[in-house]
């Protein structure tokens, strides 16, 4: 999954900072990650793709 992400960034490079949650919802954890170099362009189409791997977001 990671691996994915990551494509995807580098596939829609922008301007958009780029934060990433992680959660376990068994456990009740949640680890948060900050990208320092990482940002993309959050179109339609990155939006479209991120949905396409089951993934949960929410745009700010």
């Amino acid at each position: 999954m990671i691996v994915d992400l990551e494509v995807l960034c580098n596939k829609h490079k922008g301007k958009h900072k780029l934060k990433v949650q992680f959660i376990d919802a068994t456990n009740r954890q949640t680890l948060n990650l900050f990208s320092a170099d990482k940002k993309v362009n959050v179109d339609a189409r990155f939006i479209a793709e991120v949905e396409r791997q089951g993934l949960k977001f929410k745009v700010n």
